[in-house]
């Protein structure tokens, strides 16, 4: 069964990569909580917002992208990347700037979550696309012969 509905593959890369998140940072926000207390979980939360906002955009960025065929949708991917990568920075400067991101605990519990989110996220997406035969890069024509 092939997903041909435009609106369904955002929908399953966002809750797969959720889920697949979760999976793996829930842990580390445990083992981080009863080893460092509320620092480490704090480094946790910051995590999940950051990582989780940045790669809700990389969603919204690659649906956008798809819906051109030629180089207007890789002018689209690759500067939705350029933003999204420009935007995580500045917003770390701003939490280590502000002392929201300070102390070797929080700063280390963010990074072990950052690691956990990229590979849960990762992995989501990848089980979710393979399980349900996501065409992604084809052109609409090719889904429906691909379909009868």
């Amino acid at each position: 069964m092939y997903v041909t509905s435009s609106r369904a593959w955002p929908e399953l890369v966002v809750r797969g990569g959720l889920f697949g998140a979760l999976i793996c940072s829930v842990p580390v926000a445990v083992w981080g909580t009863l080893a460092a207390g509320r620092e480490a979980f704090a480094g946790w939360a910051l995590a999940m917002l950051v990582v989780c906002a940045y790669f809700v955009c990389a969603v919204v960025s690659d649906v956008l992208a798809t819906q051109w065929m030629d180089r207007t949708g890789m002018v689209v991917a690759l500067s939705g990347f350029c933003l999204r990568a420009g935007l995580v920075a500045v917003v770390l400067w701003q939490l280590v700037t502000h002392q929201i991101l300070a102390g070797e605990v929080r700063t280390r519990w963010f990074g072990w979550t950052t690691l956990g989110l990229v590979i849960g996220w990762t992995a989501g997406v990848v089980f979710a696309a393979r399980s349900a035969r996501t065409l992604v890069f084809d052109d609409p024509a090719a889904e429906k012969e691909s379909a009868q």
